[in-house]
């Protein structure tokens, strides 16, 4: 396993199945966790047919997929666009008894959001949660994120504010898509004489909330928050 994910972090995708082929006719059992790295590999390079292929000839051989198995061909058809694809893995997966975890909705969550589909993505937040599993910083970044991108701040902060409440640590990412999001609104209220007192909540309990916490942000992030901020003569 380790040498065939070897090749595949080299690139060399053809390498790693002639590998993986060799073993195999020599009567080498590769085991859940050599077909789990060529499942990796085919959804690393986009190629899911033949990663769902390998899937198919590892349950014929009595080896059953695991929540790595299904995790990554999820997020492997999320990264094409194909959310379909991943909803029907998600079905397979609870099928046979395999339970999703934080990398599956996360994966999930992530393809609502590029298809637009924001509602979706905060029922599979929600289904996550009822299911007794924490948001990481890479769940509450991609649906920030995804709010920010189509203008809804207040979604956004909302849940900026609660990954905060959940002591869970911010990153560069969580910042960038909160301040693109900020500095768009800018732009859009540019030609307006005034700024709506919700609005500069939103804005202001965000910055306030970063201070206060104590969040280890860059230089650069706080001074785009605070140009978007006296743009709109709203720094005091």
């Amino acid at each position: 396993a380790t040498l065939v994910d070897g090749f595949i972090r080299d690139g060399d995708l053809d390498g790693a199945k002639k590998l993986f082929k060799k073993i195999i006719k020599t009567g080498v059992n590769p085991g859940l966790v050599g077909y789990n790295a060529l499942i990796k590999g085919f959804c690393k390079f986009g190629l899911m047919k033949d990663a769902v292929s390998w899937m198919n000839i590892m349950m014929e051989r009595n080896i059953f997929p695991d929540e790595f198995t299904y995790s990554t061909i999820i997020d492997g058809y999320i990264k094409q666009h194909y959310l379909v694809g991943a909803l029907v893995m998600l079905g397979n997966m609870i099928k046979r008894n395999c339970t999703p975890n934080v990398v599956t909705y996360t994966s999930l969550i992530n393809g609502f959001c590029r298809n637009g589909d924001l509602a979706g993505a905060e029922k599979i937040l929600r289904d996550m949660q009822l299911s007794g599993l924490m948001p990481n910083v890479v769940t509450y970044t991609t649906i920030i994120g995804g709010f920010c991108m189509v203008g809804n701040l207040a979604k956004g902060a909302f849940f900026f504010d609660q990954m905060l409440i959940r002591k869970c640590t911010p990153n560069d990412i969580t910042f960038h898509f909160l301040v693109k999001g900020f500095s768009n609104s800018v732009l859009d209220i540019s030609k307006q004489e005034k700024m709506s007192n919700y609005s500069k909540s939103v804005f202001l309990d965000v910055y306030q909330r970063m201070i206060s916490d104590g969040c280890d942000c860059q230089t650069a992030v706080y001074s785009s928050i605070i140009v978007c901020l006296c743009l709109r003569g709203m720094f005091r």
